[in-house]
């Protein structure tokens, strides 16, 4: 079956556009304060958490 794929995006770059606070998150060391950050925003806050797509990749069939 088909699966859907979405390239890379810069989800926190589009949060920042919008008036929101983005904040990008590159690898696990940078977790935790990436998380610190989010928790004491004041107004909308975007994780942007990069995933590796070897070791995560759910069955997302087009049409499902």
């Amino acid at each position: 079956s088909s699966v859907a794929r979405i390239g890379a995006t810069d989800l926190a770059g589009m949060a920042c556009a919008l008036g929101a606070e983005g904040i990008r998150i590159d690898s696990r060391s940078d977790l935790r304060a990436g998380l610190e950050k989010a928790l004491v925003a004041t107004g909308p806050c975007v994780l942007d958490i990069a995933i590796d797509s070897e070791i995560n990749k759910p069955e997302i069939g087009v049409g499902k």
